[in-house]
């Protein structure tokens, strides 16, 4: 018998298939117009019908429709046609055959440019056949959607096994919620499996709310990552003290950047995560939201008490989920203000307004600037 999220999705369902259309629509726009992209590899592991009886769409009828729409502009344009293979897997057989039945009602698989495959394997099964594809070209780029039903399927090994080939990026959701009421018994074992393997040396805090659990996952994933790989989270809070978690897991800064942006457009105001009372306040209204961006203003006067380059503030900036344009924001009113100091490696004073923080101005891993507070 089906459960009743597998037939009318719930709020932070819809929301966590917004966010996964928003960041593909940055991602695979950017890849397109890449040189030396021959191909890109989309991967929905947890896949399951795509259709809801209600008639609302899952993931693997998101994506399709964004790489559909994406390369159909993009040869409107007289550009190429990027060649697409999604992978849409589930251990159900019966939800896979349904997905395929909904993408021949759909159309959406009758496109030179794409390729698709059905798996009905388990996730142990269906990640060494992810890897093996990954492992074939550097030029073929990945995107891993993992969205499962619960959180006994995988290993945080297996995020780290996908990022170690450097093409790719992950997406995870977890039912942190569920996971949060289990965790002082450390229960069922598949929650005490992940705690232990995340857990650095040291006596384990428990945490003090839903959300400080989000946190403190989120930390124990960085920190297990040892700084080689961009990690974040999107925070869907479903009722009080109900949450949720997207994660987001990359090997490359620009990769990561698109993610941030994301982020930024679902919650205007922090950047953090979508609440369902604020969307529902909001959504009849055209009043654009200013980002609150204090607590990083504080983190970035402080990172500033010593010379610091653009490269540097660049990555500072996306590592404490911000964007560049909040940055630049605050260094222009320091810089109105007479408290910052601009400064050409030649010795010469930079042109005012110019803070070289973008993918752009660092892609060569190359500073251009110092900067430091007066």
């Amino acid at each position: 018998m089906k459960k009743e999220s597998q037939i009318n999705p719930s709020e932070h369902s819809e929301i966590k298939v917004k966010l996964l259309k928003t960041y593909l629509d940055r991602y695979l726009s950017i890849l397109n117009l890449a040189k030396g992209i021959e191909q890109i590899n989309i991967f929905d592991l947890f896949s399951g019908e795509g259709l809801y009886e209600n008639g609302a769409k899952g993931s693997p009828l998101i994506i399709l429709e964004n790489v559909i729409r994406l390369n159909m502009e993009s040869m409107e344009k007289g550009k190429r046609a990027i060649p697409i293979n999604c992978y849409f897997n589930d251990a159900d057989v019966e939800q896979t055959n349904k997905l395929k039945k909904s993408i021949v009602t759909t159309k959406l698989g009758a496109y030179d440019f794409l390729e698709i495959q059905f798996e009905s394997l388990d996730f142990d099964k269906v990640k060494h056949k992810v890897l093996e594809i990954m492992e074939s070209k550097w030029e073929e780029k990945n995107f891993i959607f993992i969205d499962p039903y619960g959180y006994s399927d995988f290993t945080f090994g297996d995020i780290e096994a996908f990022l170690a080939k450097e093409n790719s990026e992950v997406l995870l959701f977890l039912p942190t919620q569920f996971m949060y009421r289990f965790e002082e018994k450390a229960t069922p074992k598949s929650l005490a499996a992940l705690m232990n393997e995340i857990q650095e040396s040291g006596e384990y805090e428990s945490s003090e709310s839903g959300l400080d659990f989000i946190e403190q996952l989120l930390t124990k994933f960085k920190a297990k990552l040892k700084g080689k790989f961009y990690c974040d989270a999107f925070i869907i809070n479903r009722d009080k003290n109900q949450f949720f978690a997207l994660f987001f897991f990359t090997s490359h800064i620009y990769g990561f950047e698109k993610f941030l942006e994301a982020k930024w457009q679902l919650d205007e105001e922090e950047g953090r995560g979508w609440h369902y009372l604020s969307n529902k306040l909001t959504l009849f209204s055209d009043q654009k939201k200013r980002p609150k961006i204090d607590k990083f203003e504080k983190q970035l006067l402080d990172y500033l008490k010593e010379i610091r380059t653009n490269l540097e503030l660049y990555y500072f900036t996306l590592r404490n989920s911000h964007l560049p344009k909040h940055a630049n924001e605050i260094l222009k009113s320091l810089q109105n203000n007479g408290k910052l100091e601009v400064v050409n490696f030649d010795g010469s004073k930079a042109r005012k307004g110019a803070f070289y923080i973008s993918w752009s101005e660092t892609k060569g891993e190359y500073a251009k600037v110092n900067l430091k507070l007066k």
